[in-house]
């Protein structure tokens, strides 16, 4: 299944990543020459998952549960229209 999920997210003309949504936005507008009001789309930062879910069983448990998911999610990162591990390097 993760071999058949690559092969459509390869055919997508755009993938934004989600760790910097907000920069993927801007750069799709700038390509397709609309305007992009940042502020309609607040940042939050939101806690780490475990922290969140407060149970380390049930954090190990979803972890196992959606390891493809995620693996096709990392994975995918590599196409993504801006590189957030490029941006985060820059920002430092």
């Amino acid at each position: 299944f993760l071999e058949m999920a690559q092969e459509l997210v390869q055919r997508f003309t755009f993938v934004f990543d989600q760790d910097c949504l907000e920069a993927n936005l801007v750069e799709f507008s700038r390509i397709v020459g609309l305007p992009y009001n940042a502020s309609a789309t607040p940042h939050r930062k939101h806690k780490p998952a475990r922290e969140r879910i407060g149970n380390d069983t049930l954090y190990e448990y979803l972890l196992d549960r959606n390891k493809l998911d995620m693996e096709l999610y990392y994975w995918s990162k590599n196409l993504s229209l801006v590189k957030c591990d490029e941006i985060l390097a820059i920002d430092g």
